[in-house]
């Protein structure tokens, strides 16, 4: 164990920066790999299979990564107002921007009835995952439910931080521990008390499992608090120094064992989460102590960099793009058109970085504490 010297924070991240887009085109594959391309039902069903665990486990990492870049950024100057303002900034924008074009398309592409007050007035306002209905929650910009998740994260962390900091360091990991054992009990109790029916309509398992393990906020937030805890085990230097390669192999394993369990609600977060955590503690250790890994490159951070918007953006692209070019092509024809709106989606991501999210924190003037990662 190292000693409980603290990690001075103001060091920037950049492999959690570059691990920031690859978690967002794990969401992007999956979506891409559902949206009725192919047209040879074997390839189909292996791409769906592996999509799936791909789009959660990028969804598990950002919500980890949030309560760690979160508790690495934050200092003790900072209040709870200047905090949520900078974070509604920060995400609101974008998200206005995608929905009000998501509104726009479907009106256009005829998809009238993807919109109704029942369906957009809980997404406008960020409150969809609260609602166990399917179609509430996946209405219009689909990804943006995670964002109902942020908004509880962001409105307990000033608490949360207050709490984690008052933990002694020789029992971080603990809690750590603790946090992590909490996780594979929501499926556990998921099955024995919430109703078998409705069914979902693409998984083989309850509505009420998929809200209860996958999108209601309160459930998530225990990766949130994980990666808050993370954070101070490796700003206080209580890192066991687990080196990238061997987490980087833990994950694979838990991708392994999430794809075998696929569809079942245990496999949505409890393989990964933990091997997640510690990919991201080794990243963010090596980079702390200034190592170089391969994500630290310029492409990979710019790519880092306008993953938020690319995250909330690529299923408007897939969804109303596949309506224009239709379904069911050739396997090279479905594989070009995956690329080809991977393509699209960065553009678009760029221009709405670079249009909104950017000019908008820099015209409020709500700056970062320390540099984002």
């Amino acid at each position: 164990m190292n000693s409980s010297k603290t990690v001075p924070t103001p060091v920037r991240l950049p492999s959690l920066t570059g691990l920031r887009f690859l978690a967002a085109f794990l969401v992007f594959f999956c979506h891409s790999s559902m949206q009725g391309f192919y047209g040879d039902r074997d390839v189909a069903k292996v791409l769906a299979g592996l999509g799936i665990g791909a789009g959660w486990l990028g969804v598990s990492f950002f919500f980890v990564l949030s309560g760690f870049v979160l508790t690495w950024s934050a200092r003790p100057d900072d209040s709870a107002w200047r905090f949520w303002l900078r974070r509604l900034v920060k995400i609101y924008p974008n998200h206005l921007v995608v929905w009000i074009s998501a509104i726009v398309l479907a009106l256009i592409l005829g998809a009238n009835g993807e919109i109704t007050v029942g369906k957009t007035v809980p997404s406008l306002f960020l409150v969809h995952a609260w609602v166990p209905d399917v179609e509430v929650i996946n209405a219009l910009s689909v990804p943006s439910w995670s964002l109902s998740c942020e908004v509880l994260f962001y409105l307990c962390f000033p608490l949360l931080l207050r709490l984690v900091n008052r933990i002694d360091v020789r029992r971080l990991w603990l809690a750590a521990g603790g946090v992590a054992l909490l996780i594979p009990l929501i499926p556990a109790l998921s099955e024995v008390f919430l109703p078998r029916e409705p069914k979902m309509p693409w998984f083989p398992m309850s509505v009420w499992d998929y809200w209860a393990v996958y999108t209601f906020p309160c459930v998530r937030l225990l990766e949130f608090a994980l990666g808050v805890l993370l954070a101070r085990i490796v700003v206080t230097n209580r890192w066991i120094d687990i080196p990238v390669v061997p987490a980087v192999g833990a994950l694979v394993v838990g991708c392994v064992v999430q794809w075998m369990m696929v569809p079942s609600s245990w496999a949505m977060v409890v393989p990964t989460v933990i091997p997640l955590a510690l990919v991201i503690g080794a990243f963010a250790a090596a980079d702390a102590r200034g190592r170089v890994t391969f994500l630290c490159g310029r492409p990979m951070t710019w790519l880092g960099r306008i993953s938020f918007a690319m995250y909330l953006i690529h299923l408007v692209v897939l969804h109303f793009g596949g309506m224009i070019v239709g379904k069911a092509w050739s396997t090279p024809a479905a594989l070009a058109l995956q690329v080809l709106f991977l393509a699209i989606t960065v553009g678009l991501s760029w221009l709405l970085y670079s249009t909104v999210e950017k000019p908008m924190v820099l015209r409020l003037g709500v700056r970062e504490l320390t540099p984002r990662v």
